[in-house]
């Protein structure tokens, strides 16, 4: 660094009216503070204190913390989550609870209860208790209301008639709109459905497989839209009845269905 004395007007503090450097007694300028000091740097002289390039330590930098990964599905709100519920089988619906802290409980809380009795190749058929494992879900279950409640290829024995009827009790109490009970047993043992079912208003859709009717009670389902019957004994007077008590119905399927 080269240090050079320049006769320059200097700057008062505090204003911007420039002034001389005073003279001496021989004419020379004065050489005392008031004397502007200018450092070469280069091409470029720049009086010091008057003229600085911002510091760098005053530029703010990014900080780790931007950077950290967030808790996305944690976030998701409660309607997303429900909403992809809906496509999934309950026990993938289960599964999410290892997800994160919020969702450890969220299954408890969706609409939608799908079960299928198909034992997975990895269970033991004597350790397989399918009954059980539906009749575990709606006490856990927090959702006032649930839209869908499905049970399929349940294999049905008369034993298990108090826990189909806790969950029909269950599908009533959370007017299910979605029913669907499909059951795996013989024609002489099927299930006879409760007479309360014949009078669900909210109804939506319903679908029973090898479960009796009872020809002799009044049909009400002013919400039906879809109605399907499979291994199911029918009489002429009782699908009247059905279709005089079913105004919107829309789609009608009988399946392997007998006639008295």
């Amino acid at each position: 660094m080269v240090r050079a004395y320049w006769p320059l007007p200097l700057i008062s503090e505090g204003c911007h009216s420039l002034k001389t450097p005073p003279t001496m007694a021989n004419g020379s300028l004065g050489t005392s503070a008031e004397t502007l000091e200018f450092q070469i740097h280069g091409d470029a002289l720049r009086p010091p204190g008057i003229l600085r390039r911002p510091s760098k330590s005053r530029q703010r930098k990014p900080t780790f913390s931007s950077f950290e990964p967030r808790d996305l599905i944690s976030a998701l709100p409660d309607a997303v989550i429900h909403h992809i519920f809906s496509f999934l089988p309950l026990k993938d619906v289960i599964k999410t609870s290892v997800l994160s802290k919020r969702w450890r409980c969220t299954w408890t809380s969706t609409t939608h209860l799908a079960f299928n009795g198909v034992r997975p190749r990895n269970h033991d058929a004597s350790s397989f208790d399918f009954p059980s494992l539906v009749d575990s879900v709606p006490e856990a279950c927090t959702s006032p209301t649930v839209k869908k409640f499905h049970v399929t290829d349940l294999q049905y024995h008369e034993a298990d008639r108090p826990k189909v009827d806790r969950w029909l009790h269950f599908v009533a109490g959370r007017r299910v709109e979605d029913l669907c009970l499909s059951l795996i047993t013989e024609m002489r043992s099927m299930y006879i459905l409760p007479p309360s079912l014949y009078c669900w208003s909210w109804l939506v859709r319903l679908e029973v497989s090898l479960c009796r009717f009872s020809w002799d009670l009044t049909v009400s389902w002013p919400c039906l839209k879809v109605l399907s019957m499979e291994y199911a004994e029918l009489s002429d007077d009782f699908l009247r009845r059905i279709l005089r008590g079913s105004p919107v119905l829309e789609s009608l399927e009988l399946r392997q269905s007998v006639g008295a």
